[in-house]
Parts: C-alpha cells; sequence; structure tokens
C-alpha cells in the first residue's frame, strides 16, 4: 500500500472518530487536498505553519472569500492536529511579517476603471473605485473596517486572513469621498449601539474567530443585522457581495439600467 492510500485512510479515520457529517468531510478533505497539491504532494509532515500561510495567502490573491478561507484552515489545523498528531503553529513559531510594500492609487476613470462606473451611486460607486482603480479584488473592499481608512496617513490598509497588512497610498481625489463613507459607518456603528449592543466578526479571522463590539471593528461597507441564535447577540454583517456585483452588472448595460440601480441603491442606503 503506497504512501498516499495509508494517508487517506488516517484522514477517514480521523473523520470518522470526529464525526464529521458528510458534507463536513467533502469540505475538509477539498482543502486538504488541494493544500498538498499546491505544495507539490510534499510530505505534509515537513511543511508547518509557513507553507499554511503560503497557500491561504495565495487564496487570499485569487479573490477566495474570508469564509472559505477560514475554512480551508480549519481544514489544515484538524489535518495537521488529528490525523498527523502535529501542531501546525509549534513546528513554525515565527512573528508574522507585516508588509511594507505600498501601491499607487489612481481613483479616477482611468483604463483600469470602466466607464460605466460613473453611472452608479454611492456607496456603490466608491466600492467600485477601490475595485477597479487599484486592482484590490471586492471582497477586500467590502472587509475594510473603520480603522483601516487612515485619511491623515492619506492610506487604507489592507488585511490577509491572518491580519498581516499591506497599506495602499491613496491620491487626493478620493479622499473625501471616503471621509464621506467614514462618517456613514460611524452613524451606523451609532445608532446600532442606540438599539442595543450589536457586534460584528473580528478582522482577524483565522487568528482571532469572535465577535467584537468595538466601533474601530465596523464595517465600511455595512450591510444587514441579523440575529445569532448560537451566540444570541445581534450581529451586522458587511454588504453582500451579491448585491453588489449586481448593481455592477446593471450599471455595466447602460443608462436605463442605470435608473433601477439608483432606486436599489437608495432602498439599501436606508437600511444602513
Amino acid at each position: 500500500m503506497d504512501d498516499k492510500k495509508i494517508l487517506f485512510q488516517q484522514i477517514i479515520k480521523a473523520f470518522k472518530s470526529s464525526k464529521f457529517t458528510k458534507s463536513e468531510a467533502e469540505t475538509s478533505l477539498y482543502w486538504i487536498r488541494k493544500y498538498l497539491s499546491f505544495h507539490n504532494l510534499r510530505n505534509p509532515a515537513e511543511m508547518g505553519a509557513t507553507d499554511v500561510r503560503e497557500f491561504l495567502s495565495d487564496l487570499s490573491k485569487q479573490g477566495t472569500m474570508p469564509s472559505k478561507q477560514k475554512e480551508a484552515y480549519d481544514a489544515l489545523d484538524f489535518f495537521y492536529n488529528k490525523v498527523l498528531d502535529l501542531s501546525i503553529w509549534s513546528m513554525t513559531k515565527a512573528a508574522p511579517v507585516v508588509e511594507e510594500a505600498t501601491a499607487d492609487f489612481n481613483s479616477g476613470v482611468t483604463e483600469a476603471t470602466p466607464e460605466w462606473v460613473a453611472r452608479l451611486q454611492e456607496p456603490f460607486k466608491l466600492i467600485a473605485r477601490l475595485t477597479y482603480g487599484c486592482g484590490m479584488h471586492l471582497e477586500e473592499v467590502l472587509n475594510l473596517r473603520i480603522e483601516d481608512v487612515q485619511l491623515e496617513k492619506r492610506h487604507i490598509v489592507l488585511r490577509d486572513a491572518f491580519g498581516d497588512e499591506t497599506e495602499m497610498m491613496l491620491s487626493d481625489n478620493i479622499l473625501q469621498s471616503l471621509a464621506l463613507q467614514l462618517r456613514k459607518a460611524h452613524l451606523t456603528y451609532k445608532q446600532d449601539s442606540r438599539e442595543g449592543a450589536t457586534y460584528v466578526h473580528h478582522p482577524r479571522q483565522l487568528t482571532n474567530n469572535q465577535l467584537v463590539n468595538k466601533e474601530r471593528w465596523n464595517y465600511l461597507f455595512s450591510g444587514g443585522v441579523h440575529f445569532n441564535l448560537q451566540e444570541k447577540c445581534r450581529v451586522r454583517y458587511p454588504m453582500d457581495v451579491k448585491n453588489v456585483k449586481h448593481a455592477f452588472r446593471q450599471a455595466a448595460q447602460g443608462p436605463q439600467s442605470a435608473t433601477n440601480i439608483n432606486t436599489a441603491t437608495r432602498r439599501q442606503a436606508a437600511s444602513f
């Protein structure tokens, strides 16, 4: 029996002992296989935190949703702890590296910014300018928090799944729009506070998976509030990526569709 089959049997045995459902087992196996394939089927026992971090960073660069990155991390944490009987973080204890690279940002209508962006209303227009103007993933834009917008330094902070940071410089022509959206985010937090404690997911989802009630971690682009039955509290979420993509598609179709967007935008803005 070759090593691959032995490893597969060990994984299945761990799934059974942990009483995984079929869906949970399939999801975990998918990420384990993807991780091993990413590292060219190297012996996983010889890899550790650095390799996991590299894999998750690649997922982030591909635009993988933070929830899916968390899913991948959980699968690999299970794989190392329950299958290989190793701790990811005890194998490599290197401190997180904060990237210091910055990027030039032009938020005007450039070759990277489609002409239909001008047909959008806020906050969709600002989201599109951030997405197309500097190559940010849409999920990264929607996951921005109040603290990430540092107008006095003229930059925003992007975080990967581990919370590591990259600073992105801002041009003058987007600062005013960002300042207005930042003010809306503060007002949303104050309104939530008046209605009762409202929590958000911590931005470092892979290392600090908890709900927090701190203004600085509130979303820049707030979405709806839902009651979390498990935690028994109100939870504020970011704007829905599907709704934003729908607005983009309609704007791209032309001025007639843009009229429908403006109506939908006002309705959604009213819920903020």
